[in-house]
């Protein structure tokens, strides 16, 4: 499922605040997401898409190498 924002953000503080409040508070399961920035008129429209991207393993705290289920 995409989930498309239909805002347009204007500011990059804004931006910066919006997709860090997404990260956190956004379930995984509804991820991608996408929203639109753009500074004025005259200037270019960006799309920005968030993803979850889960590493196939990793490695804890005392080296350990863990594989994760699929």
């Amino acid at each position: 499922m995409k989930n498309t924002v239909t805002k347009t953000i204007t500011k990059l503080s804004h931006l910066k605040s919006w997709v860090s409040q997404q990260i956190k508070s956004t379930p995984i399961d509804n991820f991608p997401i996408t929203v639109n920035y753009n500074e004025a008129i005259e200037e270019p429209e960006y799309t920005i898409t968030i993803e979850v991207k889960q590493p196939d393993f990793y490695v804890d705290a005392k080296g350990t190498k863990w594989v994760r289920e699929k």
